[in-house]
């Protein structure tokens, strides 16, 4: 599933970790950290301040967990920490992974060990190395650092306007050449501009004046030479579950009667939020453990797939928006709490965006992909004939006010949704 999520910097935890694993190997290596040891000997030299004798030498490489030593390492990945096991390592003076430099504010080093982390850059080519050199000398230990995947999960907003800019959610975007135009982007053919392209993410300029239901190609060359794209729908409006929901069937139950927070809303009402049709805005204080349920049934239209046979090929996406000073309501993350989706009365599929951290979408319009299947135990029903899809407002932690729309619920197939 697509969502916003919580943001957590690697990058200082990891340099806390290093500090910390520091400390406590050395003082694993001195029987005591440094503020304990009794100097018996005048002329004893600690791990860490002992001269080289000669050039390093690399005997092997071991991750910082694998405490026995048992499964020496061939290659690394971005970021892990590594034991390095071998002969005159002190007095590091530069250490490189794939030509890219490790941080040297960060590491433990004794005559036979180094604790050392990999860069969390990723290079391609480079030299497929590790070159460890202190005042003595370098050593050079084959070592390569594989290239992940390039990874492509979407458009953080399907339904963005034409002539603004989007993100497109998933990870390694410049190492494959999406910043410096190496790598393509096109809607319909036409070249799309990539503003800012970084391996966390990308934000691209869709063209003014492109159409509904239009295509968004990637195109890249992966790390083994061969030609690589991915695709994914822009404004696919023809595979609406339902073309405008103030024509549809809409039932309460009593408790959604008695305190109304669920209403049909058109794009005017958020400032041209360009969705395109009305959307569900759920706005007001729904009580601690009540049961809201809100029916939409409509004669099923076609959404371009035909007949739905097996719920399992497709996956139900829609927009949702918070308000920017009001995130998702957290639960205590129980089991069916939340939002819940069902398709003709059978399983309900949760939707709990802020079980494991808040969730806020700041005012804008952000898509979520989740599974079909599991809210359409009961299948769908023919074209043409009446369908309800129900949705249950389920909020256990504690009465909250809530400010969130939901709009433009579709089906996609999942062919079209992956590489």
């Amino acid at each position: 599933m697509i969502t916003l999520t919580k943001h957590i910097n690697l990058s200082s935890l990891r340099k806390e970790f290093v500090s910390a694993l520091a400390l406590f190997v050395a003082c694993l290596f001195m029987g005591s950290c440094q503020s304990d040891i009794v100097n018996y000997n005048d002329g004893y030299a600690p791990g860490d301040a002992q001269p080289n004798t000669g050039e390093p030498v690399i005997e092997a490489i071991y991750d910082v967990a694998d405490t026995q030593q048992s499964s020496p390492l061939a290659e690394g990945t971005p970021g892990q920490t590594l034991r390095i096991v071998g002969r005159n390592l002190n007095n590091v003076q530069r250490i490189t992974f794939n030509t890219l430099e490790a941080d040297l504010t960060n590491i433990y080093t004794a005559s036979t060990i180094a604790i050392v982390t990999i860069p969390s850059e990723v290079k391609m080519g480079g030299d497929n190395a590790l070159v460890y050199t202190t005042d003595k000398g370098a050593a050079t230990y084959n070592f390569p650092i594989p290239v992940p995947d390039l990874q492509i999960d979407g458009l953080q907003n399907e339904f963005a306007a034409p002539g603004t800019e989007t993100g497109v959610l998933g990870k390694y975007f410049e190492l494959y050449g999406f910043a410096d135009g190496t790598s393509t982007v096109t809607i319909n053919g036409a070249a799309v501009n990539v503003s800012i392209a970084t391996d966390e993410g990308m934000l691209i300029e869709i063209p003014a004046n492109t159409p509904d239901n239009s295509t968004i190609l990637f195109q890249w060359i992966a790390s083994d030479g061969s030609a690589q794209s991915a695709s994914f729908p822009f404004r696919p409006s023809a595979h609406l579950m339902y073309s405008d929901l103030t024509q549809c069937n809409i039932a309460m139950n009593s408790d959604l009667q008695a305190n109304p927070f669920i209403f049909i809303e058109d794009d005017s009402a958020v400032n041209g939020s360009a969705l395109g049709t009305p959307h569900l805005h759920f706005y007001g204080r729904p009580a601690q453990w009540t049961w809201y349920q809100y029916d939409i049934s409509e004669n099923l239209r076609d959404m371009g797939f035909g007949e739905i046979t097996n719920p399992a090929d497709y996956l139900f996406v829609f927009e949702v928006m918070t308000a920017p000073n009001a995130p998702f309501p957290a639960s205590t993350n129980e089991e069916q709490d939340g939002l819940l989706f069902g398709i003709n009365w059978g399983d309900r599929q949760e939707f709990d965006p802020a079980a494991n951290g808040q969730f806020n979408t700041q005012g804008e319009w952000q898509t979520v992909k989740m599974e079909l299947a599991p809210m359409a135990t009961n299948g769908f029903n023919n074209i043409g004939t009446w369908q309800t899809f129900d949705i249950v407002y389920k909020l256990i932690q504690a009465d909250a006010a809530v400010d969130f729309r939901l709009g433009n619920f579709r089906l996609e197939k999942k062919s079209t949704a992956t590489n």
